[in-house]
Parts: structure tokens; C-alpha cells; sequence
């Protein structure tokens, strides 16, 4: 299912997620929809509610949910925070999932940390695109130690993400 640049945006995603743990699609193609971008209403003090958080956190339970996903693309988004963790984490569960394009989000050391936690518990998991997420040395330290525990991870992409020269030697 490819639905890339259709300006889903977080509420028709969170309805998509809610209805692909119902079928049987192996590949998922939800990149360039503003997916993260919808700050939410402002609450007391200002602060939003984090909507864009929260279509993550319906989009890892998509990924745990659903026993037939091979293939997701939910790169150039705005994805973030708890929602990136959630994916993260999520990744760890999926027992069909190979291949997996996260890149051009906002995932941080946050969401490298569940990302590299999760290569510890995917066995069939192959491909990881975290390229321009902000990943920084923490979370490179996380995705280091996932990638050693993995069986099967044959390739991760992490171009133009501010790992440093520690990182970059923990991967290697």
C-alpha cells in the first residue's frame, strides 16, 4: 500500500493505523504525509498536548499489531519524542518486519536509544534507515550494541546524523 505525499497528516494516520492491524499488507508506504506535524491545543501554561507524539505511539502499535508487515516507510516526517520511542520499541516486537525507513524525522537520541533495544529482540529484522534523524552519541551507543545482538541485520543507514567520532567507532 503506497501512499506516500498524501498529506495524511496525524489524525487520518492514527485512523489508518487503527485499521491496518485488520489486514494483511506487507508493504507500507506513508512517507512525505506531515505524519508529526500537528502540535496539538495549548494547554494551561502554554504547553501543546503533543499530537504528534501520539500518531507515533498509534503507529508502534500498528507495527506490533499487525502480523503480516514486512516493509514501512514512514520517512521525511516530523516524528518525534515518545511517538519516535514508541516506533522504536515497537520494531522489537514485529515478528514479519525486515525493512524499515525512518529517515528525515525527528527521532534524537530518544528514539536511536528504543531503535537499538529493539535490534536485540527482532530476529528477522534487516534494514534500518535512520539517516538525518539527530541521533547523537547516546543513542549512536544504543544502535551499536543492537547491531552486534542482531543476527540479522544487514545493513543501517545513519547519514547526516551528529553521531561524532565515538559513535561512528562504537558501530564499527
Amino acid at each position: 500500500l503506497k501512499l506516500a505525499a498524501n498529506n495524511l497528516g496525524d489524525r487520518n494516520t492514527r485512523k489508518l493505523a487503527d485499521c491496518m492491524m485488520a489486514t494483511d499488507i506487507e508493504v507500507l508506504d506513508l512517507s512525505r504525509n506531515k505524519i508529526g506535524t500537528d502540535l496539538g491545543e495549548k494547554q494551561d501554561g502554554g504547553n501543546r498536548t503533543g499530537v504528534g507524539e501520539v500518531v507515533g505511539i498509534a503507529l508502534g502499535e500498528m507495527i506490533e499489531g499487525t502480523d503480516s508487515l514486512v516493509d514501512i516507510d514512514l520517512s521525511w516526517n516530523s516524528i518525534r519524542g515518545k511517538g519516535a520511542a514508541a516506533i522504536g520499541t515497537a520494531m522489537g516486537h514485529g515478528t514479519t518486519l525486515k525493512r524499515v525507513n525512518l529517515s528525515f524525522n525527528s527521532f534524537s537520541d530518544e528514539g536511536g536509544e528504543a531503535v537499538g533495544q529493539s535490534l536485540h529482540t527482532n530476529p528477522i529484522l534487516e534494514e534500518v534507515d535512520l539517516s538525518d534523524n539527530r541521533i547523537g552519541e547516546r543513542g549512536s551507543f544504543f544502535l551499536a550494541n543492537g547491531v552486534k545482538a542482531s543476527s540479522s541485520m544487514r545493513k543501517l543507514k545513519l547519514r547526516n546524523n551528529p553521531i561524532g567520532a565515538a559513535g561512528a567507532r562504537a558501530i564499527l
